[in-house]
């Protein structure tokens, strides 16, 4: 299967915004403008996620319409999904899959009735990490706490509902540049045969090659890279395509 390339946007307070760690955010340029250049490049599709607020939640229906005009890749989209008709107003407002975190904690019905009435296809589970003492935690809220539950068991819970993919983000990592983390990445490897999403860290081109060679990775999702450095989806894909990487063609 095909690696795939994927940017990461996070709307946050109604600006798109750059996290580092999760406890620090840089307010970066215009949403549309934002989308409007990434549907030129070679990208497989993009992941927006509306970040936890202290403000009002935007309305989704109104930034999904805004978010839709003109896009032609395929959209993942997460934030403030707790019952399943939050999950089917963003599929019927044109989103291609949505992307669960929270929620999926909050309420352990939430991914079988989305399985049941989306399908697998439709269906992101996402965790976000920090590393502790005995391996990584599962944190939600935008990082904001700890479930108590290590990554581990959270997918041996998760993966019996069968969804299609499981984008994991390395609070730790996320924003840093210094490549992902994949001491994490491996053990899960070693341990589910699912199809993961990793995101948090990407700085260089090598970062997405040893990302590449760990089973079970299906693609790479990255924010900070595409906002900081010149370094285009296109490049990478180019980089990893000479270095014997199946990458996906656009």
């Amino acid at each position: 299967m095909a690696f795939r390339i994927i940017p990461k946007l996070l709307l946050r307070d109604g600006f798109l915004v750059d996290s580092l760690n999760f406890n620090r955010y840089r307010k970066l340029g215009d949403l549309r403008q934002a989308l409007s250049v990434y549907t030129i490049r070679d990208v497989d599709e993009i992941i927006l996620n509306i970040s936890r607020s202290t403000t009002v939640a935007p309305d989704i229906e109104t930034l999904l319409s805004t978010v839709l005009n003109g896009i032609r890749v395929p959209l993942t989209f997460g934030g403030g999904i707790a019952v399943l008709s939050d999950a089917i107003m963003r599929i019927r407002g044109g989103a291609d899959r949505v992307a669960i975190g929270t929620g999926l904690f909050l309420n352990r019905a939430l991914a079988g009735d989305v399985l049941g009435a989306l399908g697998a296809q439709a269906l992101v589970v996402c965790l976000d990490v920090r590393r502790s003492a005995s391996g990584w935690s599962c944190y939600t809220h935008s990082g904001m706490t700890d479930t108590k539950m290590d990554v581990f068991s959270a997918i041996e819970i998760l993966q019996n509902q069968l969804p299609g993919e499981f984008l994991i983000t390395s609070i730790d990592n996320t924003g840093s540049r210094r490549g992902f983390d994949l001491d994490l990445y491996e053990a899960i490897s070693k341990r589910f045969d699912i199809s993961v999403i990793a995101s948090g860290g990407a700085g260089t081109l090598a970062h997405f090659l040893d990302l590449s060679e760990i089973k079970g990775l299906r693609g790479a999702a990255a924010a900070s890279i595409f906002h900081f450095t010149q370094i285009r989806p296109k490049d990478i894909k180019d980089y990893l395509r000479s270095n014997g990487v199946d990458v996906r063609r656009s």
